[in-house]
């Protein structure tokens, strides 16, 4: 038998605030922090003998620093680099580092205000800050929901 551990991730959440500065035309930077809380449930690799896998936290902070390009009056696309920290223990590889994401949305605008939906993907730790061998990297297809206020 060969194989190593596998990794996934349960009762996964993420929330935080975002900020949007118009550069030009349609373009923004999007910036802000967010909050993410998941379980990884650690499953052993193949073996001869029955192992019980294990769940452990993961809790991080992430810096998002996305361009933000509007088309239309209710779609976008946005994505670019993110910043993480770990703060939480970990027996598996910090996910501490510089990654990125990628998103398409949509968003619905009334007076001052507006809702948006914005699914996802996300790959963590491309640049870790501590290097390993072989260093997992976490993965999420997330979508994200909102409301924003305009000043």
């Amino acid at each position: 038998m060969d194989g190593g551990a596998s990794y996934d991730n349960e009762n996964s959440y993420e929330f935080g605030f975002k900020y949007l500065r118009k550069i030009s035309g349609n373009l923004f930077l999007e910036s802000g922090i967010n909050y993410m809380s998941t379980q990884v449930k650690i499953s052993p690799p193949p073996a001869f003998f029955p192992a019980n896998s294990r769940t452990e936290d993961l809790k991080m902070i992430s810096i998002p620093i996305y361009a933000n390009y509007t088309f239309g009056n209710y779609f976008f696309v946005n994505g670019g680099a993110i910043l993480d920290f770990q703060n939480s223990q970990k027996s598996f590889d910090s996910q501490s580092g510089i990654g990125y994401s990628i998103g398409v949305g949509g968003k619905y605008d009334f007076d001052k205000f507006s809702i948006f939906v914005n699914p996802n993907y996300k790959r963590h730790s491309l640049i870790p800050f501590e290097k390993e061998n072989n260093h997992q990297k976490l993965t999420e297809f997330g979508i994200q929901v909102g409301l924003g206020y305009s000043f």
